[in-house]
């Protein structure tokens, strides 16, 4: 049967359900089938007994059919046939689309039509001028020169020219009332591919000077809400590459330009980008930016005109020149004295450098000592700067190489011998401890070296058990007394044999034979019984080298063997320096050979050529 009019509606429906006991609320379940129509469509008047049909039921009557029969369900139960006519009312109505004929992208009124028709929710058509706006206002802050669409601002250039950004976006703003439609997701994907493709140019995009520069940032960044941040954009640029070039007048309304805006445009462009950041968020566009700023400063080097390593301010100009920090530019006349007390550890008679005392013999020579080693005191404050190795590196390599030879030095004298000690280790910051260096050598030589010229003679009576030892005694040689039958040497012993001779012979007195060191004396056995004249021969003690006793036989003969003796004395001071090693074994062999020089002199006689 055919169903045209508001009765033949009712009757297919009630043979649909073939439940004669709903036959009464049929037409209620017409009115929420229309009720959700209504939601969809627009332009179709209710079915009543007086308004048979519509265009709706003229046209697609199986929608009213299904959808009644859907309103029935809470009176089914679990009819199986709900779910099939669901199926068939969502296939019915999917086929269903009421074009308008005012629907275009003329102006704001068509703009309006067609977001209703697309929606195809004529519930909505009222919040239609509301999601407009907030697409429009995505748009404002993609692009510049957007005027809002009213009822009496009708168009504007985005619609003239890109009506589809207007369409996508308004339908997209639906989403909250559209639920889980699929659509939503097309529509976005369609706005955010079209919106892609738009690029306005800015009018006064430039970069000859600051209003330029400014419209270019706008330009780059498509965010026109943040135009008037612009200004804080470069000012924060600025103040980065102020850090790192100096000379720089900030960009004003009035001081429209600079030499680096002049010369390096893209440094002030992509830097005022970068400091966009905080507010474009995860803009894939950001690590781009980055890279270019950081490659376009990297290459900006403006050298200073007055650097020069003549004088302190030339140094000071070289070294500001060098670091390329205008921000620690106060900071060098530090960083010069810092690597100025590390040069007077190795260097002696330098005259500080001030604005005062311009120059001294460091500086005229050696200029890259100074400029190397201030780089190297910067590194605190440069980080992981790879040049502050390498300056360390240069310091090091040119610091070894001086070395300015004592005038005074030589071995006549103690103080000869001390200028001596101090230009081998030069280190000028020990220089006054090296008479302490020369006393512990002393005691050390003592020890190890036993030479002919050490050995004295003295003839004295010996008339008791003990005697004094002469003070400069250090080791016995011979000693004898003369008696009637001539010269008798005595006997060493230890004090233990001395001991047992005395008990065996207790309070017996006559000619000494043997003697031993007791307590800082000489004591003889026997007990002399008479006046015997002694005669000691021994080795004495090298007289100690002083202001007043400047020179001895040793410091004559074997100088070296108190320069190395002393230097091997500073090892304490000099940490791990290989010197140490080689000094300590040129003394070795100093020692050595004055103690075979001494042998060979006492037990070897001249050559005497026999007849066989």
């Amino acid at each position: 049967m055919a169903i045209t009019t508001y009765a033949q509606l009712q009757s297919s429906v009630a043979d649909f359900l073939n439940r004669e006991d709903l036959t009464a609320v049929i037409p209620t379940f017409i009115d929420l089938t229309e009720a959700k129509l209504k939601r969809r469509y627009k332009d179709f008047s209710p079915l009543t007994d007086s308004n048979t049909s519509n265009w709706i039921l003229t046209s697609y009557p199986d929608v009213y059919l299904y959808g009644a029969l859907m309103e029935a369900a809470p009176y089914l139960h679990e009819d199986q046939r709900v779910t099939v006519w669901a199926q068939l009312y969502a296939a019915a109505v999917g086929t269903l689309r009421g074009s308008f004929n005012n629907a275009d992208f003329d102006d704001y009124a068509g703009l309006k039509l067609a977001v209703s028709d697309w929606l195809g929710r004529a519930d909505l058509d009222s919040v239609i001028p509301q999601l407009i706006k907030l697409s429009e206002a995505k748009l404002f802050r993609k692009f510049d020169g957007v005027s809002a669409l009213s009822n009496a601002s009708s168009t504007n250039w985005i619609l003239q020219n890109h009506p589809d950004l207007y369409l996508y976006g308004s339908l997209s703003e639906a989403s909250p009332y559209l639920g889980a439609d699929e659509r939503i997701q097309v529509w976005r994907t369609l706005y955010e591919a079209e919106i892609s493709k738009i690029r306005k140019p800015k009018s006064g995009v430039n970069l000859n000077n600051y209003n330029g520069l400014k419209a270019a940032i706008a330009d780059w960044l498509e965010r026109y809400d943040l135009d008037d941040a612009i200004p804080d954009f470069i000012q924060l640029a600025e103040s980065r590459i102020k850090r790192r070039v100096r000379d720089i007048t900030a960009l004003t309304e009035v001081a429209a330009t600079n030499w680096m805006l002049t010369n390096h445009p893209d440094v002030y462009l992509f830097g005022s980008l970068v400091e966009a950041i905080p507010y474009i968020g995860n803009d894939e566009r950001i690590p781009l930016w980055q890279a270019k700023y950081d490659a376009a400063l990297l290459e900006v080097r403006r050298p200073d005109t007055d650097t020069g390593l003549s004088d302190y301010a030339g140094l000071k100009a070289a070294v500001a020149d060098w670091l390329n920090r205008p921000d620690i530019d106060d900071s060098i006349p530090e960083f010069i004295t810092l690597a100025e007390a590390r040069i007077k550890r190795r260097i002696r008679d330098i005259d500080s450098l001030s604005v005062s005392n311009t120059t001294n013999w460091v500086l005229t020579n050696h200029p890259d000592v100074y400029l190397f080693g201030a780089l190297a005191e910067a590194s605190p404050y440069l980080g992981n700067d790879e040049r502050s190795v390498l300056w360390q590196a240069k310091y090091e390599a040119a610091l070894s190489e001086v070395r300015r030879p004592d005038a005074d030095s030589g071995f006549a004298n103690y103080d000869g011998l001390q200028a001596v000690i101090a230009d081998w280790l030069n280190r000028p910051d020990i220089d006054g401890i090296i008479p302490e260096l020369i006393r512990l050598a002393e005691s050390k030589i003592v020890r190890d070296l036993r030479h002919w010229r050490q050995q004295r003679r003295i003839t004295t009576t010996l008339n008791e058990q003990f005697e004094n030892l002469p003070g400069d005694f250090l080791q016995p040689i011979n000693f004898y007394i003369d008696t009637a039958q001539g010269e008798k040497t005595l006997e060493f012993s230890s004090i233990g044999e001395i001991n047992r001779r005395k008990r065996f012979a207790a309070g017996i007195s006559g000619e000494p034979v043997v003697y031993t060191i007791n307590s800082g004396q000489i004591e003889f056995t026997p007990a002399p019984d008479d006046d015997y004249p002694l005669t000691l021969v021994y080795y004495a003690k090298i007289p100690n080298l002083s202001a007043e006793a400047d020179s001895n036989w040793l410091l004559t003969y074997y100088p070296d063997i108190y320069l190395y003796g002393s230097l091997m004395q500073a090892a304490s001071y000099l940490n791990a320096d290989d010197r140490v090693a080689v000094w300590a074994q040129l003394y070795g062999e100093a020692v050595a050979k004055a103690n075979q020089e001494s042998e060979a002199a006492l037990y070897s006689g001249p050559l005497v050529l026999r007849n066989k």
